[in-house]
């Protein structure tokens, strides 16, 4: 989606580095329900915390910073749903708060 100076995310990187590199990443956890402060966790100690899975994180992360991500063929339908809930409020954001901006 945006491109910063993020070449590569992994698991081990700072969550809060990552946010500061790239604000639009703030929004993306909005829509996984995850609140500030990030005390300094890791992507896995945050996915661990809030039971998302690491790589499906991972690669919605990856698409949010403008960087190849492959999908994998291994979610279970907590994933799913994880995901299905990750889109419906990434529509109410942009349906409450985005168009009617643009309709003003």
């Amino acid at each position: 989606m945006y491109k910063h100076g993020i070449k590569y995310i992994s698991p081990e990187d700072q969550m809060s580095d990552l946010v500061l590199d790239n604000p639009y990443v703030a929004l993306m956890l909005e829509h996984f329900d995850i609140r500030f402060p990030l005390n300094e966790q890791s992507i896995a100690q945050l996915c661990a915390e809030h039971q998302i899975n690491e790589q499906l994180f991972l690669t919605l992360t990856r698409l949010y910073c403008g960087l190849e991500a492959k999908l994998e063929n291994r979610y279970s339908f907590n994933d799913i749903l994880t995901l299905v809930n990750y889109l419906k409020k990434s529509h109410q954001y942009y349906t409450d708060e985005i168009y009617p901006l643009i309709l003003d």
